[in-house]
């Protein structure tokens, strides 16, 4: 069995996609709204490195933080309206650019219209 996560497979856990979801992991199970608040929390004031150590106190989940972050922990997902599904979790950081502006759509179709139309006038 592959212990990695497959990346066409997985589903995003996060407060805007999943928040009302639970894990149950080995007799414990916490909402993901929570873990994911009390994880973010945790790096911004404590840092990347306690991360780890206190993985395993957010409602009594077992594992130690090196586990989340490599090859994930097996669980058990109840999402709202499909029921509970076997799997594993794993934790990712990511990082996300959010520019000043929003980028326009440019058509480079009408651009070369454009030119057609100027070279025929």
């Amino acid at each position: 069995m592959n212990n990695n996560l497959e990346p066409n497979n997985k589903i995003v856990l996060d407060l805007d996609n999943k928040s009302d979801s639970v894990l149950f992991i080995s007799e414990s199970s916490v909402k993901i709204e929570v873990f994911v608040r009390k994880m973010k929390h945790f790096l911004s004031t404590e840092g990347f490195k306690d991360l780890f150590s206190m993985i395993p106190s957010i409602a009594n989940l077992p594992y130690e933080g090196y586990q989340w972050f490599n090859q994930g922990v097996s669980c058990q997902l109840l999402e709202v309206g499909k029921g509970w599904r076997k799997g594993k979790v794993k934790i990712n950081i990511t990082l996300e650019f959010i520019p000043d502006e929003p980028e326009t759509e440019t058509n480079n179709n009408d651009s070369v219209l454009d030119d057609i139309r100027q070279s025929i006038n």
